[in-house]
């Protein structure tokens, strides 16, 4: 019983040091993003990538992104997790593929034609992601009425934080003149309220009235 406790111990000990040298070597880095009208934070679709976008990654943990989600994924049902840091899935927005991600469907074309980035997904507006020293570049998106922004992000030391505030400006306002924008095509179940919750957080990221 004794030996057990101690190589628990001893595992325990080992992970913390781990967990310690990924973050002596990354900044954490806070962003929050704003409508310029509002002044509020807002929910926002997002894509992190190195300089040279030969990486994608996601928050928390700067984890690189690696095959998008498929078709399965949206069938299947995703359930909303009200954790700030949470992602939607990643969808592919350009490339090459097949009808399982849907890629062949845009071809070498943005599946978006502002939108240069070759991933998205949805977040909170205020997040944190984990990134080593370096430049990475941030794509944002908040549906058709708002400006797009690609901007940078500059790392210059690991183990501190960064603070990183960028403000979405508004093309349009169509509701007042009208017009609201919709989705009345979606595959996802919604017999789960998770389910619901989830569609509907994506919803405000796509800026869905």
């Amino acid at each position: 019983m004794r030996s057990y406790f101690f190589i628990s111990l001893l595992f325990i000990g080992l992970g913390a040091t781990q967990a310690q040298q990924k973050k002596s070597k990354t900044a954490v880095v806070n962003i929050q993003i704003f409508e310029s009208d509002t002044k509020a934070i807002t929910p926002a679709m997002v894509c992190i990538s190195n300089s040279k976008e030969t990486q994608n990654v996601k928050p928390p943990y700067g984890d690189v992104i690696g095959k998008p989600s498929d078709n399965d994924v949206f069938f299947k049902g995703i359930i909303f997790d009200k954790d700030k840091n949470w992602v939607g899935p990643v969808r592919m927005t350009n490339g090459e593929g097949n009808n399982t991600d849907r890629s062949v469907l845009y071809g070498v074309q943005p599946s978006i034609p502002y939108w240069k980035a070759p991933v998205m997904y949805q977040t909170s507006g205020d997040f944190s992601i984990e990134l080593p020293v370096g430049v990475w570049k941030i794509s944002i998106q908040h549906g058709n009425e708002y400006v797009p922004i690609e901007d940078e992000i500059r790392v210059y030391t690991a183990a501190i934080t960064v603070n990183k505030k960028f403000v979405l400006e508004r093309w349009i306002n169509l509701p007042k003149r009208g017009w609201y924008s919709g989705d009345v095509h979606v595959h996802h179940p919604t017999n789960n309220p998770g389910f619901r919750e989830y569609l509907l957080s994506y919803a405000k990221a796509e800026d869905v009235h």
